[in-house]
């Protein structure tokens, strides 16, 4: 019974040592924040609107680059929105924008 309890506990601990999760905030005119998931390869994005997406198969490499991109929003846009499976986790708010003027 204890060696039953010893390979669990081993196999828990190594599975909590290979499993990184990171959170990153953002500075961007549409992204608010992201976590990555290196075991699962999960990229949650947070947007300003309070939207939640997450992403799969998402390679680590992508993450480093959107969060050293000059532009995190445009980085996103262009490598990551359309190009892996996504679901929206929860619904964001319209937010209006500053000096709009209604015609």
């Amino acid at each position: 019974m204890i060696l039953n309890y010893h390979t669990f506990y081993m196999n828990l601990i190594s599975q909590i040592l290979t499993e990184a999760i990171y959170h990153q905030d953002l500075v961007s005119s549409n992204l608010d924040s992201v976590w990555y998931n290196t075991k699962t390869e999960k990229l949650r994005v947070k947007f300003l609107s309070g939207g939640i997406y997450q992403y799969t198969d998402v390679p680590e490499e992508i993450y480093e680059e959107l969060i050293n991109a000059t532009s995190h929003g445009s980085f996103f846009y262009y490598n990551i929105a359309y190009s892996f499976p996504y679901k929206r986790i929860r619904k964001g708010k319209k937010i209006k924008k500053l000096n709009s003027k209604k015609r």
